[in-house]
C-alpha cells in the first residue's frame, strides 16, 4: 500500500520513465535476437501487471507513442487500479477509449484478482456504468 501512496505523490514520472525505456529495450533486444522468427510470424505483445506494477502498466498504455510496439492485451493481477481510479474522482463510465488505437487492434483487458486480496480492486465499472453490477467470475 505504501508502493501506491509513493508512486502517486511524488516518484510517477520516474517510474514510468524508467519502465518505459525498459519494455522498449526489451522489445527492440528481442526484435533483433529473433529476426528469422519475424520474417514469417506477426508478434503480439501481452503486458502483464501485478499490484503497482499493473498501476504502472495502465498508465503507460495511457500515454500515446510512450511504448515503440502495439499491445494486443493488458492482464492486470491483484491491480488496486480501481481505488487509484477514484482516488482520482474518475466518474464510473468515464473511461471509454482510455487507450489509444494501435496498428493491432483494440487493446484487451482483463483484471485478474482474488476476492480476499484486500488491495485489488475492480476497476470495470469505470469503463462502463453497467459492470458495476455484474459479478465477477469465479
Amino acid at each position: 500500500c505504501i508502493d501506491i501512496m509513493l508512486y502517486l505523490s511524488t516518484h510517477t514520472a520516474k517510474l514510468l520513465e524508467a519502465v518505459q525505456k525498459g519494455l522498449n529495450l526489451a522489445y527492440l533486444e528481442y526484435c533483433i535476437e529473433n529476426q528469422a522468427v519475424l520474417q514469417t510470424r506477426q508478434l503480439h505483445v501481452v503486458l502483464y501487471g501485478h499490484s503497482l506494477g499493473a498501476v504502472v502498466c495502465y498508465d503507460l498504455l495511457c500515454q500515446p507513442a510512450a511504448l515503440h510496439f502495439s499491445v494486443q492485451a493488458f492482464y492486470a493481477l491483484g491491480c488496486p487500479l480501481g481505488m487509484v481510479l477514484a482516488g482520482k474522482d474518475v466518474k464510473l463510465g468515464q473511461l471509454p477509449n482510455v487507450f489509444p488505437p494501435n496498428a493491432a487492434g483494440a487493446l484487451h483487458m482483463f483484471n485478474i484478482l482474488h476476492p480476499g486480496d484486500t488491495l485489488a480492486f475492480r476497476f470495470e465499472p469505470f469503463l462502463h456504468p453497467a459492470l458495476e453490477h455484474v459479478s465477477p467470475i469465479p
